[in-house]
């Protein structure tokens, strides 16, 4: 029984940055929309080339030329002509990719040869992620050393890599020509990605290996993902789904095992069988709540309680107090590199040396902080994160046994301090020490005393405003600052602040151009979100206060019209009533109060949200004690109640179409609508959508179609959310737009596309175009060797990514030896698949190839399927005769091999040179395919062997 640590920790994520080509090399420029194919024009004058295209995310495809699914590599030779480049199913996404085309004659006397770069850029239609680049956020950064030992060196081959919610890369540092820049990122090479519509929400290594971790997936799939063939590659497979455990709103914490360990808000569960069944863990506990969860290197697990700290020994299945160790009301459990144990408490931490026998205070430096996490890195230092403190402190104990020191001011000093508590989540690392938080990822290579910030993540995904120009260009507000540029562009420009972060400050610009946004937050006896504000009116190069008069407002909430006039509603309570203040350009903030009726008492009042009709009313909703309300201001009229319909509904957003009629999103109350001069009416939802559903947000495109975004709470208050929908005949009718799952930020709507901020997944573009998308993936199958006159068939899935039927689907074949299972007049539900099988049944010996064409009738563009495979005496499977245990393929190889079973084998896999030397052994897991990296080999013939069993390997 081995047991495997899994923690379930919340980073804040932020968008990665592609590479672009340098400015010493020729670039083309090339834009695929859809699965419209482009082309590259190449005018050899009357001589042969070798063209190699790179396309290492295989994000596009050259159809005309052979693919090295090996090196990633589309090759050919050409004289004159075009080459075709078309989007892969991996290219779904919007952004820009870079791929490299080497070219070199191969005529006699001929040395020309040289290097160009495709920019592609992506562009989809429909449902379509914005890609602030590359239009995924980065979650994690890794480092992983090929020659990893307990102790790095520097001869260690160390490789890095990120982990956005969607894919895992493999940062490939190449240089393209700069002497004086720093060498830039060429290729991020994709090396695996979620399946389709699903979210990576934690990654975490396997205790005991830094080469295999565990992925689990917003609708709760937990995927083991190992790097192989010295860690160029990913084998991941599925474990088992979280919804599988227990009932719906588990929650999950932390997850611990082979016998896998689930921490939840229900207590302690166990599976011994994969995820199959699930067991109630909690024998000796008596009651105790877990709040944390580990292993040691003996695969024992401590838990900690709200009444002291247990164990269940490797051979255990029962939990045993630590008696050694005080009963108390626990927070955390840590156990370090060294088999030290560190644990919290409220007020107190302690360490053990000696795997729990004893138990010291550990409490010198820390002041009776509470710590909520522990982490440590190679060097021996523990580190801490307090809860519950205002800055979150960050404290390190130097080889573990030194006091405790704090070491966050460098960061606490880039934050904004309206936002400093509970802004750090995680630390820890090898030699450069990673820290999550609010603001994004920050490293340290001394050990946590100074910090940097990664910008190669700006501009972040957590957005709370998006404003785009009449040109184009594209002002975001972020959790880190205000950024411009052009969306689906690989560059950004801060704005505001430059050196430090404002947390998601709202933003404005009126019809002259001018931004409005909040700065600092405001010294003196003011309120925690009070905030200067700041205008710009050189497009956020600089920015200037502009607070006359905000002396009389402690906080409120800010809004700004299309005219410029400032407003903020100022939140009453007891004995100070709510109030309402405006100011216009060149004068001072003043109360704001014709008509405007506050309540009296001890109610609490504050405002929900802001709107204007863009036609000279603006409408501000208030909650009060729980209730909602509604008031608007016509010109320079008082303010007058709006609420004839509401029935004291909430309301979070409100917008107006082209003609002035209203629609709001109302929590529990639904969707509202408000014609002119008429009353506020429901609006009924889809009828996928449960009636208890919330909706937050709502907003209306140039053509009239109102688009809503809901979201459920589980029994736990989890917020889940439902996706995004929109009608064109007030509720009647309603298609399903996509984003299920996560919860929106909220939208905006220019012209006929609507952006949907996400929580933690960035920006996203939705239109109401009718379309509908049937795509193989993935889009190339290699069969191999197949014994002619057999046949051997392969699953594919055909998608929809669409939001309208794809109807008589039917495919064509322009090589007769392979076919399609497509059952007749198919349809596909938008945002659906349909598994269907390739069968390859060759005639003659030799490789083939084929284009697979797939179509259908409707709004839809045709898709292809490259297919290879070689006819043979024998094939892949015949090779392994009924006598033999297991098979090597490929042989001859050159980095990698699968040793192919028939029976699940267990032992070593021992490697020998021609010499009779021992040059690689390996343990064998309990599968039926064990994967080789041989790569490290040098040429020639090598036996590998199992038990007794032998066979050659040719290493090329």
């Amino acid at each position: 029984m081995r047991r495997i640590m899994f923690a379930m920790v919340a980073f804040c994520c932020y968008l990665s940055t592609y590479y672009s080509a340098t400015a010493n090399q020729d670039t083309i420029v090339k834009k695929i929309c859809g699965n419209v194919k482009e082309k590259i024009t190449f005018n050899g004058d009357g001589k042969k080339y070798r063209i190699d295209i790179t396309s290492s995310n295989r994000s596009i495809a050259s159809p005309n030329l052979p693919y090295n699914a090996t090196t990633n590599t589309y090759s050919g030779e050409v004289i004159n002509g075009e080459i075709p480049i078309t989007r892969t199913s991996n290219s779904r996404y919007s952004g820009e990719s870079i791929f490299k085309l080497t070219y070199t004659c191969v005529e006699p006397n001929c040395t020309d040869s040289g290097v160009v770069y495709i920019k592609v850029i992506v562009c989809n239609e429909g449902r379509d992620i914005i890609g602030l680049p590359p239009g995924e956020s980065i979650m994690q950064n890794i480092e992983l050393f090929i020659n990893y030992g307990p102790f790095q060196s520097a001869e260690d081959e160390m490789k890095a890599f990120s982990i956005t919610n969607k894919c895992v890369y493999s940062q490939e540092e190449v240089g393209i020509g700069f002497s004086a820049d720093p060498i830039p990122v060429e290729f991020s090479r994709r090396l695996w990605c979620a399946p389709d519509g699903k979210y990576i929400e934690s990654f975490e290594y396997k205790q005991g290996t830094r080469s295999t971790y565990l992925v689990l997936l917003n609708d709760g799939t937990v995927y083991e993902l190992k790097f192989i063939n010295r860690l160029q590659d990913i084998t991941a497979r599925e474990l088992w789904k979280t919804s599988d455990v227990v009932e719906n709103g588990t929650r999950f914490i932390e997850v611990a095992g082979d016998d896998i360990y689930v921490m939840t808000d229900k207590g302690i569960l166990v599976t011994r069988d994969n995820g199959a069944s699930w067991q109630v863990d909690t024998n000796g506990l008596n009651g105790a709540l877990p709040t944390g969860i580990t292993l040691d290197e003996d695969q024992n697990v401590y838990c900690a309680t709200n009444k002291g700290l247990y164990k269940q020994a490797l051979i255990s299945n029962i939990w045993e107090p630590v008696t050694t160790h005080p009963t108390d009301n626990m927070v955390s459990v840590f156990i370090d590199r060294r088999q030290r144990i560190f644990t919290s408490s409220y007020g107190m931490a302690r360490k053990s040396d000696d795997r729990g026998a004893s138990w010291t205070d550990d409490t010198v430096g820390l002041n009776r902080k509470t710590v909520a996490k522990f982490g440590d890195d190679a060097f021996g230092n523990i580190y801490a994160i307090t809860q519950g403190t205002t800055p979150t402190e960050i404290f390190r104990s130097k080889g573990g046994i030194a006091p405790w020191e704090r070491i966050e001011s460098d960061v606490i000093n880039k934050t904004d301090p309206a936002y400093s508590t509970n802004v750090f989540f995680a630390i820890g690392g090898d030699t450069v020490i990673t820290l999550s938080s609010t603001y994004g990822m920050l490293f340290s290579k001394d050990q946590g005393t100074t910090w940097t910030y990664n910008k190669s993540q700006a501009p972040p995904e957590n957005i709370a405003s998006l404003i785009k120009t009449p040109e184009g260009k594209a002002f975001l507000s972020t959790n880190t600052g205000i950024y411009f540029g052009q969306l689906g562009d690989t560059s950004w420009s801060k704005r505001n602040p430059i050196t430090t972060f404002n947390y998601a400050r709202p933003l404005f610009r009126d019809k002259s151009g001018i931004l409005y946004s909040l700065g600092e937050k405001r010294s003196g006896t003011f309120g925690l979100f009070a905030f200067d504000n700041i205008i710009s009116s050189d497009n956020g190069i600089s920015w200037k206060s502009d607070t006359v008069g905000l002396w009389q407002i402690s906080q409120g909430t800010y809004f700004v019209d299309e005219n410029g006039k400032q407003y903020i509603f100022h939140i009453g309570s007891g004995a100070n009533p709510a109030k309402i203040f405006s100011k216009i350009n060149g004068s001072g903030w003043q109360e704001d109060m014709a008509g405007f009726t506050p309540v009296l008492g001890g109610a609490f009042e504050q405002s929900s949200c802001w709107a204007s009709d863009s036609k000279g009313s603006v409408y501000v909703a208030e909650t009060i004690t729980g209730k909602g309300s509604l008031w608007k201001r016509t010109g320079s009229g008082n303010w007058v109640t709006d609420t004839v319909g509401l029935n004291n509904a909430i309301i979070y957003s409100i917008v107006a179409d082209s003609y002035g009629n209203l629609y709001a999103g109302a929590s529990s109350a639904g969707i509202l609508h408000k014609p002119l001069n008429g009353a506020w009416q429901s609006i009924p939802y889809p009828k996928e959508i449960p009636m208890s559903a919330w909706t937050f947000f709502v907003t209306v495109d140039a053509r009239g179609t109102l688009f809503a975004t809901f979201a459920t709470f589980d029994a736990n208050f989890n917020f889940h959310g439902n996706g995004v929908y929109f009608t064109k005949d007030k509720g009647v009718t309603w298609r399903y737009a996509g984003l299920n799952g996560i919860a929106s930020n909220g939208f905006v709507a220019y012209g006929d596309t609507v952006y949907a901020f996400k929580n933690s997944h960035g920006l996203y573009a939705i239109t109401s175009r009718e379309y509908s998308t049937a795509e193989w993936s993935p889009n190339v199958i290699d069969f191999g060797k197949v014994k002619v006159g057999t046949s051997v068939a392969k699953d594919v899935n055909i998608s929809n990514y669409g939001n309208i039927e794809v109807v008589n689907i039917s495919t064509s074949s322009d090589n007769p030896v392979f076919s399609v299972g497509l059952p007749p007049n198919s349809t596909i539900n938008p945002n659906n698949y349909m598994t269907v099988s390739v069968n390859f049944q060759p005639t003659v010996k030799g490789k083939v190839t084929c284009m697979i064409i797939l179509t259908s009738t409707g709004v839809n563009k045709y898709d292809t399927l490259f297919v290879e495979g070689e006819g043979s005496e024998t094939s892949g499977i015949d090779i392994l005769s009924e006598k033999d245990e297991w098979i090597i393929l490929p042989n001859p190889s050159r980095d990698m091999v699968i040793v192919s079973t028939q029976n699940i084998l267990l032992g070593e896999i021992k490697i020998y040179d021609a010499n009779g030397r021992l040059v690689l052994i390996q343990k064998i897991e309990p599968a039926e395919r064990t994967s080789i990296d041989v790569s490290c080999l040098s040429h020639g013939s090598y036996t590998i062997t199992i038990g007794t069993k032998s066979q050659q390997l040719i290493k090329e």
